[in-house]
């Protein structure tokens, strides 16, 4: 691969072997973990609240230069499709199960995500550069969304049916 700046060479030099970004990995995991864990009713603040982490920490590791959009974006996939294979070994819920108690609010993903939308803004600026930080903020705005989608489905599997 051919890198054509002075800039990109000296970035490249120093994101040699990076996919996938260990920080965001681990910050995608213990945020869905915690979803994971938590009671139904606090699932989606802990999901917003993990969210909110994930874009921060993704959006400076890129503006740091220590990894590219990709791997945060592969290390968010990561998580989440350790996290999917978590939630289809959990016990079968039961047929007369309640329902989550908190009802699905249509803002609620909004509200979740803007403070998330917001960090990585933030922590994806730079002095130097004006459309590379909306990289950045854009793919860690990405990896909230998919941690955010991944945990705030429901988990579990269905019940087989009853054998009558």
């Amino acid at each position: 691969m051919r890198w054509s700046t002075p800039e990109a060479r000296s970035a490249a030099r120093r994101s040699s072997v990076s996919f996938p970004s260990g920080h965001v990995a681990i910050a995608a995991g213990l945020a869905l973990g915690a979803v994971l864990v938590a009671s139904p009713r606090s699932r989606p603040y802990v999901a917003a609240a993990g969210a909110l982490w994930l874009a921060v920490t993704a959006a400076a590791v890129q503006a740091l230069y220590w990894h590219r959009p990709s791997d945060a974006l592969g290390a968010t996939l990561l998580a989440c499709a350790a996290y999917a294979v978590a939630t289809r070994l959990l016990p079968p819920t039961l047929p007369g199960a309640a329902p989550d108690p908190l009802p699905r609010r249509r803002a609620l993903p909004a509200l979740a995500l803007a403070p998330a939308a917001v960090g990585a803004l933030l922590a994806g600026a730079r002095e130097d550069a004006l459309a590379r930080p909306l990289v950045f903020a854009g793919a860690a705005f990405l990896c909230a969304v998919l941690l955010w989608a991944t945990a705030t489905r429901r988990t579990g599997r269905p019940a087989p049916p009853r054998q009558q």
